[in-house]
């Protein structure tokens, strides 16, 4: 795996349930993952952004979903059925 992939893949992740959502970045940002600044949102959906493991853990958890759910290879992800808690 190349250096930088994992923040691509929960970047890509993270957009997918934005996207099934149906709502923008900014809402997704300010009101899912509560306060975070839509400039920083798109830097992490592009995997410009370096989250430590706590971040991730809070994000899934916000979200609902398993924190492995944002480490899948975002094709297979969009495949299958989300993960049950």
């Amino acid at each position: 795996m190349a250096i930088g992939e994992l923040h691509r893949r929960v970047g890509a992740n993270l957009r997918r349930l934005r996207k099934q959502r149906g709502v923008s970045q900014a809402r997704f940002a300010e009101e899912e993952l509560e306060g975070l600044h839509r400039v920083y949102y798109g830097g992490i959906e592009r995997g410009e952004q370096n989250l430590s493991l706590s971040a991730i853990e809070d994000y899934a958890s916000r979200l609902g979903i398993d924190p492995l759910e944002l480490f899948r290879d975002p094709e297979d992800a969009e495949q299958a059925p989300p993960a049950a808690d």
